[in-house]
């Protein structure tokens, strides 16, 4: 209505307020942000495998997949994360060998030591693991945020700050 009014009568005024709206709803269709699955905080901690979520979705915030307490298989499991904008971090225990293959549309994945960042990031991490160990396939589509995982204990140093996950080791 304001894009229509602007243009169709000589109210000056309505220009910018649509100029301004119009570049903000341009720039959220191109890049491809999906903003399905609420808005707020999601913290999911499964018990077993196959209570893991196909996919872990959230439109807008903060989604924590704690996985230091599942019970998972050897060999592979597949998680995926579709996240609109925010930040969504996977916490895997130590024994788990982690394959990530994510797409984000502005912002970074930080997996272990390993990162990326920019605009239209396509991360792919695909260690191989032997048939008896368990490997987790994260298969993330982010449209604006980060894509964080690491293990309980593990400090990951950020250019921002300091971001741990889970509480302190002892030996530190």
């Amino acid at each position: 209505a304001i894009l229509a009014g602007a243009f169709v009568r000589p109210v000056r005024w309505l220009v910018l307020p649509a100029v301004a709206l119009a570049l903000s709803a341009a720039t959220v269709s191109a890049s491809g942000i999906d903003l399905d699955g609420g808005v707020g905080e999601r913290d999911y901690r499964p018990a077993s495998a196959a209570e893991l979520r196909e996919p872990y979705r959230l439109g807008m915030g903060e989604l924590i997949v704690d996985l230091r307490q599942t019970e998972l298989p050897p060999g592979d499991v597949e998680m995926a994360i579709d996240l609109g904008v925010g930040d969504a971090r996977v916490i895997v225990p130590e024994d788990v060998c982690v394959a990530t293959d994510a797409e984000i549309g502005i912002g970074e994945v930080l997996a272990f030591d390993r990162d990326s960042g920019g605009v239209d990031v396509d991360y792919e991490d695909l260690p191989s693991a032997d048939s008896s160990t368990t490997r987790l396939l994260v298969n993330a589509d982010i449209g604006v945020g980060a894509l964080r995982i690491g293990q309980s204990g593990v400090d990951l140093d950020l250019d921002r700050g300091h971001f741990e996950f889970g509480p302190p080791r002892d030996d530190e």
